[in-house]
């Protein structure tokens, strides 16, 4: 599985993974402990990030990946230089029965796919957890902000990266470029008009510092924002226009603005949702759109990331499931709730990759 598109920034070139150090904060003598529910292509980066200055644990779904990181750690590779870190592992069946098993973590990363997610969250709320252990939710698509977070005893964050990566075996992760990473606390209350409250207790406070240091520390920029419902839905807009037409067509993504047809295809799909985008958020839309550039933006994804390729080919490629669903499927529910027409693009788009689904 791949991070979709990675952005690039200026952060990527010629910055070098530093020698690792556990990073210690004021009154606290232990390294932080960081749990990771997913280890594919994003769950396996952050995870190797958090490595260099923290204690991580990841939790997979396969006993054999879980085997693989126990023995040999989490290779994390930048340009032509690699990091080996040691780190735990267990598989989820082996841990899912054991409502404390969480409760050591002072943050708890969750990056699976969208269909997965029903299963973590029952794993969640049958664990007993509290306001010592924060929740970071950093997965692709928007199906995710619809789940019932109050049930859980944990203050609980949203986020969203720029970055790219690819997982090169159960072990190794290679990044694909490096881009910002936000996360924001999850408000029920929020809207994409209203912010939400920063990290209050001291000790949310002096982990999320202790993430941004270690992060930024390493040249991958991570910051807080109080709007995160912005950045997620403006990633979703870029992935419902850039994933399924790359997975269709089976191309690199450079393939859709090298290729005249595909171009068109392409500035179709995003015409298609700002309309929609303006008629659902009229007040918001310009700030969603970032006044029109969001599309120069796409174009530019698909230049920077031209060798790329999106996470859904390779989930058709690899005959598995994809997150069509939380991705298109999120703006053609949204569109049919709110009685803004059928957005005929992306649901050709969306049953084409669910025929292509069906096919594997």
């Amino acid at each position: 599985m791949m991070c979709d598109q990675g952005k690039q920034s200026d952060h990527q070139s010629g910055q070098h993974l530093t020698e690792p150090k556990k990073t210690h904060v004021k009154d606290r003598l232990d390294p932080y402990r960081v749990c990771v529910i997913g280890a594919g292509s994003i769950g396996l980066w952050f995870g190797g990030i958090s490595s260099l200055f923290a204690d991580v644990t990841f939790i997979t779904r396969r006993v054999q990946q879980a085997d693989r990181l126990v023995q040999n750690g989490v290779k994390l590779i930048r340009d032509e230089k690699a990091v080996i870190r040691g780190v735990d592992a267990y598989p989820m069946k082996e841990i899912r029965h054991d409502p404390s098993f969480l409760r050591q973590y002072d943050l708890i990363v969750v990056s699976v796919k969208q269909y997965q997610l029903p299963s973590v969250m029952t794993f969640l709320q049958d664990s007993l957890l509290t306001e010592q252990n924060a929740l970071y939710f950093l997965m692709n698509g928007m199906s995710h902000l619809g789940q019932r977070y109050d049930v859980i005893n944990s203050p609980i964050y949203l986020g969203m990266t720029q970055s790219g990566a690819t997982r090169l075996s159960d072990t190794d992760v290679q990044e694909r470029g490096l881009g910002l990473t936000l996360y924001g606390r999850y408000d029920p209350d929020q809207s994409l008009s209203t912010p939400s409250c920063p990290p209050s207790h001291s000790r949310e406070s002096g982990l999320w510092q202790c993430m941004k240091e270690g992060f930024n520390e390493h040249h991958v920029p991570f910051e807080y924002t109080d709007h995160v419902w912005m950045p997620i839905i403006q990633k979703c807009i870029v992935n419902a226009c850039i994933n399924p037409l790359t997975a269709l067509f089976r191309v690199q993504n450079g393939e859709l603005i090298a290729d005249e047809t595909l171009h068109i295809l392409l500035m179709q799909a995003y015409e298609e949702l700002a309309s929609f985008i303006s008629d659902a958020y009229p007040e918001q839309a310009d700030k969603i759109l970032k006044q029109g550039k969001l599309k120069e933006e796409i174009i530019d994804i698909c230049r920077i990331t031209s060798g790329n390729i999106s996470s859904m080919l390779q989930d058709i490629r690899a005959s598995r499931e994809t997150e069509i669903d939380a991705i298109n499927g999120y703006f053609i529910r949204m569109a049919e709730k709110q009685q803004l027409g059928s957005l005929p693009t992306h649901n050709f788009l969306y049953r084409s990759i669910k025929y292509l689904e069906q096919q594997n």
